[in-house]
Order: structure tokens, then C-alpha cells, then sequence
């Protein structure tokens, strides 16, 4: 029977019309580069050595209180959780936030460290050129298994379907993935292989672990004759 609801999907957790109190801490863990990590944990040391609570109450708290405010109520009173878009408001926040780290800055090695962090956050973001919806970090390193950490809803959101296609076209040994049973090389959409909709269309090829992904948000999958007797 298909749901009306989508499925959330975390961690290899699922729940139907339900939700997760960490879905968006793991989201955000996984899919916010880690320069941000980096800067957010540096602008906390320097608010701590140099700043006092009198200033925390004039300025920082301003920007602080919003970013747990709606992170407490997107974990803990809203159900509708479908990836970490819903909370990508708050990301201005977070870079005024570090940016008061700069004027901090003294010495020629702190400039540099902060010029490398820049370009490592670069480096990253460009990895996934004209298609940064999946972006996941480099906590998850193996991008073909990103879905077991942060679910369907964090890498697709159909932004996928032209890099498939250009995928078929050029590999025409690769099918689309068929609704029975059958042997050879599969491409499934993410949400598709976790059955978010609950369609229960693939169930057959669901239970075989991908070998690779297309456009980060597509997987392949390649079934054999002992596969399909299990």
C-alpha cells in the first residue's frame, strides 16, 4: 500500500509519519563542510579567550539564539523532516557567527591557516560541480554508501535525472532498474532503492548493496542469477 507520507530515512533507521530527534544534528554533522567545523570551533575559542558575557548578551546571542531556537523545534516538534534544506536559513547565521573570527586574527601563521581553511571548504563544495544538492563531507568518504548516513531526502530530490540519463546513454549495458526480478547491471534512484513512498516496486533489488553511484543521488547495482535465489 502506498503511503501518502513520505518515509524519513537516517542512519539505516526509517519511520512512516514519524520522526527522529537527531535527524538534523546527523544531517547537518554529515553535510555541512567541515571548514565550517573548523571555523565555528575556532570562533569559540576566540569568543571565550577575549570576550566577556555582557557582550555575549549584546551581539552573539542575537545571532545564537535563533540557530538552537529552530534547531530545537525542526528536531523535536516537527515530523515533516525531509532533508537538510528545511534549516538552510540558518547558514548566513553560522557565517556571521565565524566571521568575527577575522578581526581577531594576529598573527601571519593564524592568516594562513584561515586562507587554507577557505580553500579545503573550496575543494570540497567543488567536488560536486553543477549538482550540490547531495553534497555529503568527507566524514562519509565512500559517497556510493552516503544514503546509510543521512537517508533519501538528503541527496535526492530528482536534481539527478539528467546525470542518469547521460549515465544510460553512455553505458548501454546499464538499464533502468525493472519493477521484477531480473539479472544485470540496475541504475535506481536513492529514493527508489530506500522506498521513501512506500511503493514497494524494487523491494526485489533492495536487499543487494550497490558498487557504485551516479550523480551521487543514483546507484548501481549489478544482479546475478545467486542474488536473486536468496
Amino acid at each position: 500500500m502506498k503511503s501518502s507520507f513520505g518515509k524519513v530515512t537516517i542512519l539505516g533507521h526509517s519511520s512512516v509519519g514519524g520522526s527522529f530527534w537527531y535527524y538534523y544534528f546527523v544531517s547537518i554533522f554529515f553535510k555541512m563542510p567541515i571548514a565550517y567545523f573548523i571555523l565555528i570551533c575556532w570562533s569559540a575559542g576566540i569568543f571565550i579567550r577575549r570576550k566577556s558575557i555582557r557582550l555575549l548578551g549584546q551581539r552573539e546571542l542575537f545571532i545564537i539564539f535563533p540557530i538552537l531556537y529552530f534547531l530545537f523545534v525542526m528536531s523535536f516538534l516537527y515530523n515533516t523532516q525531509v532533508g537538510v534544506r528545511h534549516l538552510i536559513f540558518l547558514i548566513p547565521l553560522v557565517c556571521i557567527l565565524c566571521a568575527s573570527m577575522v578581526a581577531e586574527l594576529e598573527s601571519g601563521k593564524q592568516k594562513i591557516l584561515l586562507a587554507l581553511t577557505s580553500l579545503y571548504l573550496i575543494v570540497s563544495v567543488l567536488f560536486y560541480w553543477r549538482n550540490y544538492f547531495p553534497y555529503t563531507n568527507e566524514f562519509i568518504w565512500n559517497k556510493t554508501f552516503a544514503y546509510e548516513y543521512v537517508g533519501a531526502s538528503n541527496l535526492d530530490f530528482h536534481q539527478g535525472s539528467g546525470f542518469a540519463t547521460e549515465f544510460l546513454q553512455k553505458h548501454p549495458s546499464v538499464h533502468p532498474v525493472p519493477e521484477t526480478p531480473d539479472t544485470g547491471e540496475f541504475l535506481i534512484r536513492v529514493a527508489d532503492y530506500l522506498d521513501i513512498w512506500s511503493g514497494h516496486k524494487y523491494d526485489w533489488i533492495s536487499r543487494i548493496k550497490p558498487y557504485g553511484q551516479v550523480g551521487f543521488s543514483n546507484l548501481l547495482i549489478r544482479v546475478d542469477s545467486s542474488n536473486l535465489q536468496r
